[in-house]
């Protein structure tokens, strides 16, 4: 049980400093560079940044909402890297330059797959059910 309260708060740590770290770095990049991306990518970054942060907070706190959100996000991503890996998708702009895309998408892959066994497991949503009420 107490490994499960580990991976859980992990995860919400995960998702809120992804948030953090894409938002302000996406802010720095305009600030400092001021350089533009396409507007589509920057729509996405943000309002996924975002996503990533309140989902982080909501896990944190185990609400219920916040279990079921992530999983749904977390099913999106790894249909999205399904899709870009047989070339299905391909996005306008890249998201993020410090890893090489293939590289980013296997860990995204990953990690988003992981999120949605953890999440689905019976006891962790007793445990979300339970602080929820």
């Amino acid at each position: 049980m107490k490994i499960n309260k580990f991976l859980v708060n992990i995860v919400g740590i995960i998702e809120l400093t992804i948030g953090l770290v894409t938002l302000s770095g996406h802010l720095i990049y305009f600030l400092v560079l001021e350089e533009f991306k396409p507007f589509n990518v920057l729509l996405f970054v943000l309002v996924t940044s975002m996503f990533s942060f309140l989902i982080g907070i909501g896990i944190l706190r185990r609400n219920e909402l916040a279990r079921v959100v992530l999983i749904i996000f977390s099913g999106y991503i790894v249909l999205t890297k399904i899709l870009i890996a047989f070339g299905l998708l391909e996005f306008a702009g890249d998201i993020v330059l410090i890893l090489p895309v293939r590289c980013k998408d296997l860990i995204s892959f990953c990690y988003h797959v992981f999120v949605i066994a953890i999440f689905m497991l019976p006891q962790i949503k007793r445990d979300f059910c339970f602080h929820s009420k």
